[in-house]
C-alpha cells in the first residue's frame, strides 16, 4: 500500500515537504557548524524500497562498505514503519523535520521515479547531484515531456547500452549524462555460483540440460488485467502450452 497521487492527503504531505525544506534550508548553517559526517551520504528516494534502490542501500549498509553511508526516504509512513521493522536504522520519513535535514544536507540525493517535491532542494543547493535510476529504464511510452522536472539530473542510470540509446532519442536525456550501469537489483544473479547446484537442487530443475526463466510482465490493457492481452496474438493458455512444449521437446 502507499499514498495514492492526486489524493488530498497527498497534496497535504507534499506541501509539509515543502515547508519542512526551506526550515532545513535556514537552519543550515548552525548544523554545518556542528555536525562531522565520516563518510558521504547518499539518500536513496522511492514509492518503495525495492529493485535498484534497495540493492543500493543494502550495499551501503553492509559493515565492510566504507565509500558512502546509504539512507532511504519514503513519504508514506506505512513504507517507513514497515522498512524500520526490518532495518532498525537508515529509513527515513520524509514528514519529519529532523529526516528533512539529513536528507538536505547529504551528498547525493537517487531516485527511481523523478524528484517530486524534493526538486526545491535543487534550487536551494544546485550543487547536489541527483541521479535517478529508476527500475532499469523508465516506461517504454514516456516522452522527454515527462521527464522535464529530471532535465537538471546530474546522471541517469540505463539498463544496458540500449536503454542508454532509447534515453538519448527517445527520451530526450543528454548522452552525457546517460550511462549504461547494468541493474543493481540483478548483481546478485551473477554472483551466486557457489549456490547454484544448491538452488537447482531445492526447485528440482537440475535435471535439465539448460534452464530458461521465463517471466510473463507484458502490460494488460487499460485496466492492467492479464487476461485482456494476448501475448504475441497468442491466447495466454495457448501461448503458455507452446513454450512448455518447445522446453520439453528440448529437455530445457
Amino acid at each position: 500500500m502507499r499514498i495514492k497521487n492526486n489524493s488530498p492527503k497527498f497534496y497535504y504531505i507534499h506541501f509539509k515537504i515543502i515547508i519542512l525544506i526551506i526550515l532545513a534550508f535556514l537552519t543550515r548553517p548552525f548544523r554545518n557548524f556542528s555536525k562531522q559526517k565520516t563518510r558521504p551520504v547518499v539518500v536513496l528516494f522511492g514509492h518503495l524500497l525495492d529493485a535498484n534502490l534497495k540493492s543500493i542501500f543494502e550495499k551501503g549498509k553492509e559493515i565492510d562498505f566504507e565509500l558512502f553511508d546509504t539512507f532511504y526516504l519514503t513519504i508514506d509512513e506505512r513504507v517507513h514503519s514497515s522498512n524500520i521493522s526490518h532495518y532498525n536504522s537508515n529509513i527515513l520519513l520524509a514528514t519529519k523535520f529532523l529526516d528533512i535535514c539529513e536528507i538536505f544536507d547529504s551528498d547525493a540525493i537517487v531516485t527511481s521515479h523523478g524528484p517530486m517535491s524534493f526538486k526545491l532542494i535543487h534550487y536551494l543547493r544546485p550543487s547536489l547531484p541527483f541521479v535517478d535510476v529508476w527500475h532499469g529504464v523508465a516506461f517504454m511510452d514516456y516522452t522527454p515531456e515527462n521527464f522535464k522536472d529530471m532535465d537538471f539530473y546530474k546522471a541517469y542510470f540505463a539498463s544496458s547500452e540500449y536503454f542508454k540509446s532509447v534515453y538519448e532519442k527517445y527520451r530526450g536525456f543528454d548522452k552525457e549524462k546517460v550511462i549504461a550501469t547494468g541493474m543493481a537489483k540483478h548483481d546478485r544473479l551473477f554472483n551466486i555460483e557457489k549456490n547454484v547446484n544448491k538452488i537447482k537442487s531445492d526447485l528440482g530443475v537440475n535435471q535439465y540440460s539448460k534452464i530458461i526463466l521465463y517471466a510473463p510482465t507484458w502490460w494488460g490493457g487499460t485496466n492492467g488485467h492479464l487476461e485482456n492481452e494476448k501475448p504475441f496474438g497468442h491466447d495466454t493458455n495457448e501461448f503458455l502450452n507452446k513454450v512448455n512444449s518447445l522446453c520439453e521437446n528440448n529437455n530445457f
